[in-house]
């Protein structure tokens, strides 16, 4: 950087009282966008008649009363322009709580706060204008502007990547930009990027305490600059990498807000457009664009529920009361009593885990190592989609998709299946495909579920004289359409019973964990067994036949939750009989289910 660059940053360190020094946020902004400026991408799709795009746009707007946005006109900018913009557009923000901490002795720069959160803010504006191709791409919601402002070379580069209609492609962008800034009023996701922000800014001064600097005798400005980390060396995608999830959660919003407008005839095209595994850009924002969109599945599904579920809480009311935490502990210690600390991993990554070299090790005796056993994680890592890469680039010609889940759902199996067809649409060549009907009532599974039983009968202290079969619910609402778990759930029960040679008195059937205002699947477990307790059934035991291993669902929502509810009612001897895990009856059915739909393959 030259000494004449130097000089204007310095000057605009040192002339500032506000509570952000914008000026020199734009300068760094502008600084960091320089090459991009000199660069115009030629891109095919560059004549799109975006002011066109956007009146059409704005009289469907008008005419939704669910949307309240409120931009009049559109604008393209190049890069340092759309972060310009992007500054102008969050000074609505109170940014005069922020405090960063001290200098060291003898610095003295005027406002030294103000402008370290304008270097912070520009080098974040920097980042989003150089690599974005809008706020919605990370779910950035505080911008508000009347101004809708685009984003020219890499909002353009977006549409090119994909060979679907241009025009809705472009429009489908467009409603997505607009939608973020109608949702400018929820300042939470902004409030926690500023927090880190600070957090960064606090970490930088407390290395400045160190230096030996004199105020007085410090007139050279760029001696001065150069005592910081460096204008290009903060990393503003720090501020992004700790909200991951919140950053999803903010990106459904924006694709359902988007999708009830009704702009396009498929509304598939906004999942195709905010999908992160197709990126603009480079790292580290791609990485942080992958770990978002490992979450965007279930993000979706979760937006999907609350829209068919008729319940109370309406999407604006959740951005409301939404709070952001950055750990998985923040929402209580109950996460924390069952997590694996050697690993740093859930019970549930650890089983799978063992689940799966089992059967692998299995599989290879049967068919001498031609077979390649691989895990996938539906909301997690790894997942489906790179699991099936993975399995393509390897040669794999055929590919087995088992969903383990003993009973199917269209919440569960179901949607395991649709993403793994969804990973297959994204290969340039396709393998063959089957997936794995579910085995509720496989003999080798209903006997694999009685020896574990047996065996947590034989070593309990007292004998429990009910048998609570705890199965994952689901609103009562997709009984009636024609699911068929519920149905599946009783005949587990019943092969089951009739297995252990027990009456009806000695097993019943229940569901757990029920979310929001409407009716699911009954008996609730965690009312059930305090009803058992206050009539006096005061040794139980219960076991959850829908999982496949176990989880919070069952380590704490069971073992905790729901033995509490039992022993506060009344209860005294409480059980609880782990899931089938990697226990080598479980093992030899799943390898067993394999074999059985590998034929005519192998």
């Amino acid at each position: 950087m030259s000494e004449d660059i130097f000089s204007q940053f310095f000057n605009l360190f040192n002339n500032n009282d506000s509570d952000v020094n914008w000026e020199l946020s734009k300068q760094i902004n502008k600084h960091l966008n320089k090459d991009s400026n000199n660069d115009i991408l030629q891109l095919s799709n560059a004549d799109l008649n975006l002011e066109e795009l956007f009146r059409f746009l704005e009289l469907n707007i008008q005419n939704n009363t669910e949307s309240n946005s409120q931009q009049t006109n559109i604008q393209i900018f190049e890069a340092s322009q759309y972060g310009e913009w992007f500054l102008d557009s969050i000074q609505h923000f109170d940014f005069s709580k922020l405090n960063i901490g001290e200098l060291p002795g003898g610095i003295q720069l005027g406002n030294i706060q103000s402008s370290i959160i304008g270097m912070q803010l520009g080098n974040l504006a920097g980042m989003i204008s150089k690599n974005m191709w809008g706020l919605s791409q990370f779910g950035i919601i505080l911008p508000q502007s009347k101004t809708l402002g685009i984003n020219r070379n890499t909002y353009f580069a977006r549409i090119d990547q994909f060979e679907s209609d241009a025009n809705e492609l472009a429009l489908s962008l467009l409603a997505l930009e607009s939608i973020t800034l109608s949702l400018g009023k929820y300042s939470a996701p902004f409030e926690k990027i500023i927090e880190n922000l600070e957090s960064a800014s606090k970490d930088m001064m407390a290395g400045l305490q160190g230096l030996e600097a004199d105020g007085m005798n410090m007139t050279n400005p760029q001696e001065m600059l150069e005592n910081f980390s460096g204008i290009e060396g903060i990393d503003p995608s720090k501020i992004l990498e700790e909200i991951i999830a919140p950053l999803s959660f903010y990106r459904g919003v924006i694709k359902s807000k988007a999708k009830d407008l009704n702009l396009i005839q498929d509304n598939s095209t906004y999942d195709l457009v905010m999908d992160l595994g197709f990126s603009v850009g480079e790292d580290p924002l791609v990485e942080i664009g992958n770990q978002i969109n490992e979450l965007d599945t279930s993000t979706t599904h979760f937006f999907e529920f609350l829209i068919t579920s008729s319940n109370e809480y309406s999407i604006d009311a959740l951005l409301q009361l939404i709070i952001l935490t950055k750990r998985p502990f923040s929402s209580g210690a109950a996460y924390k009593s069952i997590w694996n600390m050697e690993a740093n991993e859930s019970p549930l990554a650890t089983i799978t885990k063992a689940q799966t070299q089992a059967v692998r090790t299995e599989i290879t005796k049967r068919y001498d190592g031609e077979v390649m056993v691989e895990y996938c994680m539906r909301y997690g890592n790894p997942s489906t989609q790179s699991v099936v890469k993975k399995m393509v680039d390897a040669g794999c010609q055929k590919i087995l998709f088992f969903p383990l889940y003993p009973q199917f759902a269209g919440a569960t199996s179901a949607t395991a299946n649709d993403e793994f067809f969804r990973s297959l649409i994204k290969q340039t060549w396709q393998p063959a495909a089957r997936t794995v009907s579910p085995y509720f009532d496989r003999p080798d599974y209903i006997d694999a579920l009685a020896t574990s039983i047996e065996r947590a009968y034989e070593s309990a202290d007292v004998r429990p004289e009910v048998l609570v079969c705890s199965y994952h619910g689901v609103p009562k609402r997709y009984l009636m359409q024609g699911d068929p778990y519920h149905c599946q759930c009783q005949k587990t029960t019943r092969l089951l019973k009739e297995r252990l040679g027990w009456d009806a008195t000695q097993i019943v059937t229940t569901f757990q964990s029920k979310f929001g205002p409407e009716e699911w699947l009954q008996p609730y477990t965690v009312e059930e067994v305090a009803r058992m307790a206050e009539k006096g059934q005061k040794n139980i035991a219960v076991c959850a036949p829908a999982f496949s291993a176990d989880c919070i669902e069952t380590l704490e929502e069971i073992n905790e939750e729901i033995k509490e509810s039992f022993e506060h009612a009344g209860g005294e001897h409480f059980t609880y009989i782990p899931c089938l895990n990697d226990n080598q009856e479980h093992i030899e059915t799943l390898s067993n289910v394999i074999s059985e739909n590998l034929q005519g393959w192998i």
